[in-house]
């Protein structure tokens, strides 16, 4: 069955697979023949009438199997509801027909999957995007069910899904739908249709010629199908000619744009695209230069805004501020000063994360400065004037995952400031301060520090512009590990002459430097009081708090709360920003609190899901992969799968080794976990070397890191208990214990500590000192960990086998394991079906339910 938004076209009419045909109420002559003549409106008015007369029938109260007969008559009503925009009746339309084909004919039927398709395009048109994806999914999954992968029919369903996925701002996933559906459509009109979407994917991924060939391509397609001035043939030219502006084409585009403006004067139907065509037309105007006939077509574009796009679309502020810049450029002009100033609406813009409107406002005025400076070649000598602006374009394109593109307008404007200005100078600082944010962007962290640090000082009398290189400064230094210092440059910057909805910016690190210290209450009174007594905070900052709030949670052992906060977070965070390293971080913070609560194997869906982000943005010799590698070989270790877990912790390795300088913090704390895996595959020589390697680049640091070493310490003591060398283990753990105890961070550290412990003390024969460091032990272990945690399930084991062994308290060695037994009971009711690590913990509570009952016998021997 096809359906188009293109009125002309028949809804032809297909049988689901699980019903007869005579079971269903065919449309009647007159609906056929109404949509046949391609006439939507009378179609959808007979189809409404039709449905009413079928319920009707079926009796004043009928049940599903009585509807049954209706079911292809709703989802005509719903497709045709849809096509004349009467999108209530299409949702609800589309919600019967599916409800009683799936009640009736079972799952999979396409009248299901055409009234979900129905149901998805209203549902676009209303703006509820994350509900259109809702239908739009399962709809092209009973689809694709029910044709081949080359089957036509296909297409509108692959079209519709793509149109969600790029509303949501997730144009990759976006463009790979259009790419498969491309390739299948056979009717020019329908293909002309997509392809006119597909190029504003492809613009918004910067492929501004790609786009305008396809745009082209469409234009000409709906030119011959459907005249020169048909709406679709103009809409397409719309694109068109976006295409053109960017690619500097203005003279183009202004030729193109000029007649269709005129054929749209008057059509107060399609006001919308005459509002496009204004705008763009004014955009291709600044583009020359052209500021007053730009602000006449600007000052028409705000008088029909609320009308076209709503009063709540946000396209009143883009205008605004776009009639803002053009009026200064014409101020600048009339004074003969050749000015090229930063739009008024850009920070704001930009602080909302809008970044794609931000850059708008930017790049016709950077290109209009650097054009007049410097019109043959780029010149940075000659470029002073647009330091500000190409500075803030290497910003906004970073903030954007355009990484080379920012990375190249940072270099460039660092290489102006130093043509340009002395050193120090405000103009060096910002363009230091922007390739600063750069690198850490692309998650050179440690690279980031010395051109934030340069910035700062040069940028002492300037706290507006003081305060960004301060928030970065201060996560980098949290990245780093040194949180005293985050702690006490956000301090520093509180002091600063700023609004105080800026310094909320600060308070996501502020509260994570604070849990990483361990002051955990502390943490979590600031974020929840900086939440409830800023309503007014920009969006993008209160989800940076949400995100805030999971995180110190999870360090503060409450993992459920955590997750719940972080789950809710997620889409929004999706719907956001897209696939950006801010979601990634929101998916591993996920990952850990999944992983400290023991739902591993949903911690590897979170950290499979984060790398691949990471991945597609920044690469795979990034230290952000080498982190998003090291996460997930933790979740992997704890499902069971350790071969997989030790591929992801040497990729996690491999790639930090490479770095220049290296994340010592990083590196060890990967390096760290590698041992852990090591030696959980009995390799415990590997795991006491590398140990070793790790103490040495600890160590080498200046200024030392002492709960660091405490974990190496850790490892190493357990490698050698493993290798049966009992007094340096316990040396290790003595080394260890002391730093642990002034230590909030590591409460979980000191339980381990205390069962490495008491087993070399076994080892070597002294019995009261191992009780006594198992008694430690089990009760740092019931404050560390949930009931649940495979770490005190493990202390309670080797306890209980300490009892067994000594054959001194036999009764407290199956108390022991009946309290183990309990957890891992637990642990298997939470898996969904029988994996690796389901298995994994069946035989180990084979193994405790063993124990007991020899231990059952030799307490009855005893007696």
């Amino acid at each position: 069955m096809r359906t188009s938004a293109l009125w002309a076209c028949a809804i032809l009419l297909a049988v689901p697979r699980q019903a007869e045909a005579q079971e269903l109420r065919q449309p009647s002559p007159a609906l056929e023949a109404a949509m046949g003549a391609g006439d939507p409106v009378s179609s959808a008015s007979l189809a409404a009438t039709e449905v009413e007369s079928c319920i009707a029938e079926a009796g004043p109260q009928p049940n599903t199997e009585a509807l049954a007969p209706c079911a292809l008559l709703l989802m005509v009503a719903a497709q045709l509801a849809q096509q004349v925009g009467e999108t209530v009746d299409a949702l609800r339309f589309g919600e019967a027909a599916a409800f009683v084909a799936r009640e009736t004919f079972g799952e999979d039927t396409d009248i299901e999957a055409y009234a979900r398709l129905a149901r998805g395009q209203a549902l676009l048109e209303l703006g509820r995007n994350d509900d259109a994806e809702a239908e739009l999914e399962p709809a092209l999954a009973i689809a694709r069910q029910l044709f081949e992968a080359d089957n036509p029919e296909l297409t509108p369903f692959l079209g519709a899904l793509a149109l969600s996925r790029f509303t949501r701002n997730d144009p990759a996933s976006a463009r790979a739908l259009y790419e498969k559906a491309l390739p299948i459509e056979a009717d020019p009109l329908f293909a002309a249709d997509l392809r006119v979407n597909y190029a504003r994917v492809l613009y918004v991924q910067g492929d501004t010629e790609g786009s305008l060939d396809q745009a082209r391509s469409a234009a000409g397609a709906f030119a011959e199908l459907l005249g020169e001035t048909s709406n679709k043939t103009i809409e397409a030219r719309t694109v068109v000619a976006n295409a053109l502006t960017r690619l500097e084409r203005a003279d183009e585009a202004i030729g193109l744009l000029t007649p269709l403006i005129a054929q749209l004067e008057g059509r107060s139907e399609v006001e919308w695209l005459l509002a496009d065509a204004l705008r763009m037309k004014a955009i291709a105007l600044i583009e020359k230069s052209e500021f007053a006939a730009a602000e006449e077509l600007l000052e028409r574009v705000t008088s029909m805004v609320d009308r076209v796009y709503g009063p709540d679309s946000g396209m009143q502020s883009q205008i605004a501020a776009l009639l803002a810049s053009v009026r200064k450029g014409a101020d600048a002009q009339v004074a003969g000063q050749g000015e090229f100033p930063v739009p008024p609406s850009f920070w704001e813009h930009f602080y909302a994360g809008r970044f794609t409107e931000a850059i708008a406002l930017l790049d016709p005025v950077g290109k209009a400065c650097i054009a007049a400076n410097s019109p043959d070649t780029i010149d940075p000598a000659k470029l002073g004037p647009c330091a500000t602006l190409v500075a803030l374009a290497g910003l906004t394109y970073s903030s954007l995952n355009e990484l080379e593109q920012g990375r190249s307008f940072a270099e460039l404007a660092v290489a102006i400031a130093e043509a340009s200005f002395a050193d120090p100078s405000p103009e060096l600082g910002l363009a230091l301060f922007v390739r600063g944010a750069v690198l850490q962007q692309g998650g050179r962290v440690q690279q980031s520090i010395v051109p934030l640090e340069r910035s700062l000082g040069m940028l002492e009398d300037q706290p507006d512009t003081r305060f960004a290189p301060m928030q970065l400064l201060a996560a980098a230094y949290l990245q780093a590990g040194e949180y005293e210092r985050s702690l006490a440059l956000i301090r520093a910057a509180t002091m600063l002459d700023i609004p105080p909805l800026m310094r909320l910016n600060f308070t996501d690190i502020e509260a994570q430097a604070l849990a990483s210290l361990g002051r955990i209450d502390e943490a979590e009174r600031l974020v929840r009081d900086a939440i409830a007594g800023n309503p007014e905070a920009l969006p993008t900052t209160r989800l940076k708090l949400q995100q805030a709030l999971g995180q110190v949670l999870t360090a503060g052992r409450r993992y459920d709360e955590a997750i719940a906060v972080l789950e809710a977070l997620l889409p929004q965070m999706r719907a956001t920003f897209g696939e950006h390293p801010i979601t990634a971080r929101t998916l591993d913070a996920l990952g850990l609190a999944y992983v400290s609560a023991g739902r591993a194997r949903d911690a590897t869906t979170a950290f499979d899901q984060a790398l691949t982000i990471i991945r597609a943005l920044v690469g795979d010799d990034n230290p952000l992969t080498g982190v998003a590698y090291n996460n997930l070989g933790l979740a992997l270790l704890q499902t069971g799968e350790g071969e997989r877990a030790a591929r992801s912790f040497i990729r996690a390795v491999e790639i930090l080794q490479l770095q220049e300088p290296i994340n010592f913090d990083l590196f060890a704390q990967v390096a760290l976990n590698l041992g852990r895996m090591t030696e959980l595959l009995d390799r415990p020589q590997t795991a006491l070397e590398l140990a070793d390697n790790v103490l040495e680049i600890v160590a080498a640091r200046p200024e030392g890191d002492v709960a660091l070493t405490a974990r190496v310490r850790a490892a190493r003591a357990s490698a050698l208990f493993s290798l049966g060398r009992f007094g340096e283990a316990i040396d290790d753990v003595a080394i260890a214990w002391d730093i642990a105890q002034g230590d909030a961070r590591l409460a979980d550290v000191a339980a381990g500590l205390a069962t490495i412990r008491a087993r070399a003390e076994a080892g070597r024969g002294d019995i009261a000192a191992a009780r006594q460091w198992f008694d430690e032990a089990a009760r740092r272990a019931g404050l560390s960990f949930t009931r649940t945690d495979a770490n005190r399930l493990a202390i309670l084991y080797y306890f209980a086998m300490f009892e067994r062994e000594t054959g001194r308290d036999l009764a407290a060695a199956r108390s022991l394991l009946r309290e183990a037994v309990g957890g891992s009971l637990a642990r298997i009711e939470s898996y969904d079906d029988f994996d690796a690590a389901a298995q994994r913990e069946m035989r180990s509570l084979a193994t405790l339910f063993r124990d007991q009952v020899a231990i059952a016998w030799a307490i009855e021997e005893a007696q």
